[in-house]
């Protein structure tokens, strides 16, 4: 499997998650165990969507 179709399963299983928990855990395992074969424009990406998830769980607990 190619790095790019890992990185597009990997973006299919997040989908999957049902919280934002899990999302966050599922991309920091696959950032560790892949981050050095993205591209930078993979790599900003998927730290951008992070940052959005965590977020998202932040406001989730204030409520």
């Amino acid at each position: 499997m190619t790095v790019r179709e890992k990185y597009e399963d990997a973006k299919k299983q997040i989908a999957l998650r049902s919280t934002s928990a899990e999302r966050i855990s599922f991309m920091r395992a696959f950032l560790a165990l892949h981050g050095d074969e993205l591209s930078e424009e993979q790599t900003k990406d998927w730290k951008n969507k992070l940052a959005l998830f965590e977020e998202q769980g932040a406001q989730h607990e204030k409520a």
